[in-house]
């Protein structure tokens, strides 16, 4: 059965947790391609990924075949709908962080009244770092041979910048015009303070002053987030950290349960992962409210 793209909440997604090395099995590929009308090609790659991972997008009645084919290879599979994902609480963004005993106040973005809230409120710490895409745009060259001798000479017949693609640079150096220029960003550090009431705080390195950090301040965004996770992780010890997002590539999935085009397309794959990973500890803790279990991905 496919999934309806018109109903996220008959839509789900289909997530193998356990399994051991017969997820590379022949007959357990063919199995769980027939049952969900998922290419057996694409899931053998996505077999191959470390637990738990996505296997696709799936109906009920196909979700219920691949969990038959799961359990027969040593897997469980667990399958929370496209609308669970949508449902989330949409992530609060946080200006600055403060420590007090046994607490944690945090400061968002667009808001006058900070949040308080409990540190063992904290369910889950998830890091992640997202590299936006590539920007391109038209940059002038100077025109005139007197600003272009020195340019020009490079690339004359001694030019290590051959074929078309030198022609086209001497063409631009000559007449002044326009070459296109591309830029990369650095990548985006991240982090999701997840909380056990449902409600998340979004740490973004691009938008939040790390004060909290104290002496621990490093020189980048990418070491004060993780020492902020640390520093989280510490005064939260009962909290799960996942940075197993480094791990994820994304599927149609992301694509299908982010519905807020608002939000930066590079940022989209981490919010989907951050949401959908805490309802695959959640589903893993059971519903007697034990604390979770720390898998391999902490």
């Amino acid at each position: 059965m496919r999934p309806d793209r018109h109903d996220p909440a008959n839509t789900l997604i289909l997530t193998l947790i356990l399994g051991d090395e017969r997820r590379s099995d022949p007959a357990t590929i063919s199995a769980m391609a027939r049952a969900t009308g998922i290419d057996a090609a694409d899931l053998r790659l996505r077999l191959r990924r470390e637990p738990p991972c996505i296997l696709g997008l799936a109906g009920p009645g196909a979700a219920n075949g691949a969990a038959h084919a799961a359990q027969a290879s040593g897997g469980e599979l667990f399958a929370p709908a496209v609308a669970e994902i949508q449902a989330s609480a949409a992530e609060i963004p946080a200006r600055t962080l403060e420590v007090r005993p046994g607490r944690l106040l945090v400061q968002p973005w667009r808001a006058r009244d900070p949040i308080d809230v409990a540190l063992e409120s904290i369910e889950l710490l998830v890091r992640g770092s997202v590299r936006p895409p590539r920007e391109s745009r038209r940059g002038d060259l100077p025109p005139g041979p007197a600003a272009n001798t020195g340019m020009r000479r490079r690339l004359g017949s001694t030019s290590l910048i051959t074929g078309a693609a030198g022609a086209f640079l001497a063409h631009a150096v000559e007449t002044g015009s326009a070459v296109p220029i591309t830029t990369q960003a650095p990548p985006i550090e991240l982090l999701d303070i997840r909380l056990r009431d449902g409600r998340a705080i979004r740490v973004d390195g691009r938008r939040f002053a790390f004060h909290v950090l104290g002496p621990l301040r490093g020189q980048n965004d990418r070491v004060n987030m993780d020492a902020l996770r640390d520093l989280l992780a510490h005064l939260a010890p009962r909290s799960i950290v996942d940075n197993g997002f480094a791990l994820y590539t994304p599927g149609p999935e992301v694509a299908f349960a982010i519905v807020d085009r608002r939000l930066p397309a590079a940022e989209r794959a981490f919010t989907f992962y951050a949401r959908w990973i805490t309802l695959v500890y959640r589903h893993m803790a059971g519903e007697s409210g034990a604390s979770p279990p720390r898998p391999a991905r902490s």
